[in-house]
């Protein structure tokens, strides 16, 4: 393993292990959008070997999107997921790749919208060995509970308190419609890697790895293309494998995971925001208030009533100025 191989992927996987790969994280070429050197994309001989391949609750992240052909979006993402479906797999979830903007910005004398999104199916081999989901999204009411007790009836249908609700935490679990920024300095900041005419941000990748697999699962990109999949899964301390039939796509890929070696020498670390940053000032948050014991809050409320009718004795003695 850790290695990107210059060959068939079909033929390559064949050499793997069955039940050996905790997660495949790929992008195919798909439909005419991508022009993949030329090469052919026998895609139910390739699916089959991943299945083969996967682990009992691996996941497959498959991120693939349609062309618009003679007036019509061809469909194939959808029928590839139906494939994948019937080798065995479960359709764990249907996510979105969402960008910031789009190559082909409607016009306004168009019939059709910008597209600016991806599909990115995530198929499991059975229920998911791994689901690590980040918690970055920020509440609103973080700190928070709702008034009074929940109550649940018992054998006899009778109400009865039930326990304490407890208050909203301050990260939740992401929705699963990602947003990246895409192009230079955002997809990557490996100038060279931009030779590949296709690659998908390596926020994206990482996400991914960080949610379906543990340090030591291996991560194989059958399409390696950059080695973006293969970068962020080595820094991330998983083991990997990048596959490619193009020669020119295998040597960046390569020069990517040198780049990776240096990371992981500077001990490179993934954070997700987990806190929010400390308030500068004596204001209480939501948190703070909901928290409070009845004659704390009584007492912080009589409190603000002093400190205002003072406000209001300094603006009118100061002609209406504070």
């Amino acid at each position: 393993m850790n290695k990107i191989v210059h060959g068939n992927c079909a033929e390559e996987l064949n050499k793997l292990e069955d039940g050996s790969v905790d997660a495949f994280i790929t992008s195919p070429p798909y439909d005419e959008l991508r022009d993949y050197n030329g090469y052919s994309f026998p895609f139910e001989e390739i699916a089959t070997q991943m299945y083969k391949k996967l682990a009992k609750g691996g996941v497959i992240v498959w991120v693939v999107g349609d062309a618009v052909l003679k007036g019509s979006e061809t469909g194939s993402s959808f029928r590839q997921a139906i494939f994948f479906q019937e080798l065995g797999l479960n359709i764990h979830d249907t996510m979105i790749y969402e960008k910031n903007g789009s190559s082909f910005p409607a016009r306004r004398t168009g019939n059709r919208y910008s597209q600016v999104f991806e599909y990115m199916f995530v198929f499991s081999k059975g229920k998911p060995k791994t689901a690590n989901l980040i918690c970055d999204k920020p509440n609103k009411w973080s700190g928070w509970t709702t008034f009074g007790k929940g109550t649940n009836r018992d054998k006899n249908g009778k109400l009865i308190a039930g326990k304490g609700r407890k208050p909203t935490p301050e990260f939740s679990p992401r929705h699963n419609v990602w947003k990246f920024n895409t192009g230079k300095a955002y997809t990557t900041k490996d100038d060279f890697a931009f030779e590949h005419p296709a690659m998908f941000p390596e926020s994206l990748a990482e996400d991914h790895v960080m949610t379906w697999t543990n340090p030591g699962d291996l991560v194989v990109d059958p399409f390696v293309g950059a080695g973006t999949t293969t970068k962020m899964a080595a820094i991330n301390g998983r083991r990997w494998l990048g596959i490619d039939i193009s020669e020119e796509y295998v040597e960046i890929a390569v020069k990517r995971m040198l780049v990776a070696s240096q990371m992981i020498t500077d001990r490179y670390e993934r954070k997700y925001a987990t806190t929010t940053p400390a308030s500068t000032n004596d204001k209480l948050t939501h948190k703070d208030i909901s928290s409070m014991k009845k004659k704390d809050m009584v007492d912080k409320m009589l409190e603000w009533q002093k400190e205002l009718i003072e406000l209001r004795k300094q603006k009118k003695t100061n002609g209406g100025k504070i």
